[in-house]
């Protein structure tokens, strides 16, 4: 944690880096003032470095002092600025921030400062002047650089110039979550619902789970109110042509008491009709979308492909050894009446990767890598063996299904160039859909006297944990019957420093897939306990130097089990999307994390998929972490940054 504090303190102390160790620094520039008192920059780099430690008010001190020295030093009228806006003297900041300024100072960090301290004193219009000045200076734009400029320009009145701001973020940076949700606040604000919707569909390819997009979007319709119409051209994805559209989600709509999914309905057929295009380029924009015409494809039965000699239609491959990368399938079928269930099944044969879409909704991916897909993206690795002809079973909202005519596109890549073999079928189905847990459980949030039990399962369902001594006298500890696929069982009342064995399940008892596993809560505040903890650092590759340090931890850890896990950031690259957070931490970490607790701090990469400005997005969603100081220290009021203690130690967590 100290580390990547001071890496953070690093970026608002530029262009003067901290050294690796700032306390030994500190102790060698406090001996050379010392010897050389009347040299004004020695005072300021240790009063850097007093900051770089948390120390405003005595970083203060120094910058004083090498500003009686020389009242014209720069640095010294900059750090001073900071140093005020650190302690809340916002007036004093702003003195010290215009008089570096009129020194000739004009750099990006001083106009950003600037920024701050005037939206500290309530004057936002002539904030955003100085945010919008450091943006334009700036030679490397962050998410957050463009929100709060937009928040100063939105709070100042000025909503034309904030989504403006906004727009210019996701012109540079992509679809990054925060900047689309305060752009589609904005956007409902002015009622700009159009363009609140458009801004959602654009982060569709980003996205592994359909469901909370449609949430979203459904939350827009809902403040649009019955008379709005979509656009009759949407992006692939709308649900334009779909029937009529909702506010609320499946699980909503679903009974209180869990019961058993209905009869499957087969929509699909293994062995289907598709039309195809095996030309080896994209067949054209929006080709997954409902409206869009493939009449000229060639069509043919399932299973499509070719050089495994069991095809029913065989197609074409490219030139040997220059095999194309992407084939493209769609299939129309019509629905009488919505879905039964809220859930349909998917079961998708593919050799090597694909995307399935539903109606431009992208509702399936395997072995491709996260973000848009083109024409020449290879899969992530070779398909081989029984892989080859087993299908793969995902669930799929049923929200993205309508009465009338419905389309299902696929795209398959190959591999490689070179690679031998392309494979595809697709069932789908109505309902029926195996309950499973695709997640967890893991730990979170925990105390000397409670815990959260967090985990995921492929369809609503109700949450019940039990938690015993052993596991033959486990009890119910926490239920709640309203169907949810996430889960989170917090209980309360138990004894400090005790092991407790804890199963999870619905209301229709255990799971009997997942064996129980064991939480043991903290010690009580102050206990002089040793502690040991796992810290990984932009950890989240999901490569083979993740697992090879994961395995080196594993045999070490055999004899010496660590109390806590402590995430330090960029624990999902590149984007930190859902899938991501599954590849590079659940996949590699979950023997540990189902009875270590974790937590957790916000790196950048995480960021690309979470606002914390808002508390949403990925980072939000996976981990439970103690906003209200339930766990130790003082209610911070956002998971964004929180403290904890284990013991005598106390731990705080930062968001820069």
């Amino acid at each position: 944690m100290l580390v990547r504090m001071l890496a953070l303190f690093a970026v608002l102390l530029a262009p003067m880096a901290p050294p690796h160790d700032p306390e030994q620094r500190l102790a060698e520039v406090t001996a050379r003032i010392q010897r050389r008192p009347d040299d004004p920059a020695l005072y300021v780099e240790r009063g850097q470095l007093h900051l770089a430690l948390g120390h405003a008010r005595t970083a203060l001190c120094d910058f004083d002092a090498a500003l009686r020295l020389a009242p014209q030093q720069r640095d010294a009228l900059v750090d001073k600025a900071l140093a005020e806006h650190r302690l809340g003297n916002e007036v004093e900041a702003l003195l010290a921030s215009r008089k570096a300024t009129q020194l000739g100072v004009r750099s990006a960090r001083l106009q950003r400062l600037q920024g701050r301290i005037l939206m500290a004193l309530a004057r936002p219009a002539e904030a955003a002047r100085a945010f919008a000045t450091a943006l334009a200076n700036g030679d490397r734009p962050e998410p957050e650089h463009h929100l709060e400029t937009a928040a100063a320009f939105a709070a100042a009145g000025k909503t034309a110039e904030a989504r403006a701001v906004l727009d210019d973020g996701l012109a540079k940076l992509g679809p990054v979550i925060g900047l689309v949700d305060a752009a589609v606040v904005l956007d409902v604000g002015q009622r700009e619902f159009a363009r609140a919707l458009s801004r959602l569909d654009a982060l569709r390819p980003y996205v592994q789970r359909p469901a909370p997009l449609l949430e979203r979007r459904a939350r827009v319709l809902q403040a649009a109110g019955p008379s709005f119409v979509p656009p009759a051209a949407p992006a692939p994805g709308s649900r334009a042509g779909l029937g009529p559209v909702t506010a609320t989600m499946p699980r909503g709509a679903a009974p209180a008491v869990p019961v058993p999914p209905p009869m499957s309905t087969t929509l699909i057929p293994t062995g289907a009709v598709w039309r195809y295009y095996d030309l080896g380029t994209l067949p054209g924009a929006n080709w997954q979308a409902p409206t869009f015409d493939d009449s000229a494809w060639a069509s043919g039965p399932a299973q499509l492909g070719y050089g495994d000699g069991d095809e029913a239609t065989v197609v074409a491959s490219g030139p040997a050894g220059a095999h194309f990368p992407t084939t493209w399938f769609r299939h129309s079928f019509a629905l009488a009446a919505p879905p039964a269930a809220s859930l349909a099944g998917l079961r998708l044969l593919c050799d090597d990767g694909a995307v399935v879409y539903i109606n431009g909704f992208e509702v399936a991916r395997t072995n491709l890598p996260t973000g848009p897909i083109g024409a020449g993206t290879w899969a992530s690795s070779a398909i081989a063996g029984a892989a080859e002809s087993t299908f793969q079973l995902f669930a799929v909202p049923s929200i993205v299904l309508g009465v009338g005519t419905n389309v299902v596109a696929v795209e398959i890549h190959q591999v490689s160039a070179t690679s031998s073999d392309i494979s595809f079928d697709l069932e789908l189905f109505d309902g029926g859909v195996p309950l499973a847990v695709v997640r967890g459980p893991y730990l979170q949030d925990g105390t000397p006297h409670g815990a959260v039990v967090r985990w995921r399962t492929n369809q609503p369902t109700g949450t019940q944990l039990w938690l015993g001594s052993s596991p033959a006298s486990m009890q119910s500890a926490y239920f709640d019957a309203g169907p949810s696929s996430e889960h989170a069982a917090r209980v309360s009342g138990l004894q400090p420093e005790t092991t407790y064995h804890y199963a999870i399940g619905d209301a229709n008892g255990m799971f009997a897939t997942v064996p129980p596993a064991t939480l043991t809560t903290l010690p009580p505040p102050g206990a002089v306990r040793p502690v040991r903890a796992w810290i990984l650092g932009d950890a989240g590759t999901a490569d083979g130097s993740q697992l090879a340090v994961r395995n080196a931890y594993a045999i070490y850890s055999a004899t010496h089990r660590a109390d806590a896990m402590l995430l330090l950031g960029d624990n999902a690259y590149t984007s930190g999307t859902d899938a991501e957070y599954q590849a590079a931490v659940f996949d590699v970490y979950g023997d540990w994390l189902r009875d270590t607790f974790c937590w957790s701090t916000l790196g950048n990469h995480d960021a690309m998929s979470a606002s914390s400005a808002t508390q949403h997005g990925v980072y939000y969603d996976v981990f439970d972490l103690p906003a209200n100081g339930e766990a130790g220290g003082l209610p911070s009021g956002t998971e964004a940054y929180y403290s904890f203690d284990r013991g005598h130690v106390h731990f705080v967590c930062l968001d820069s």
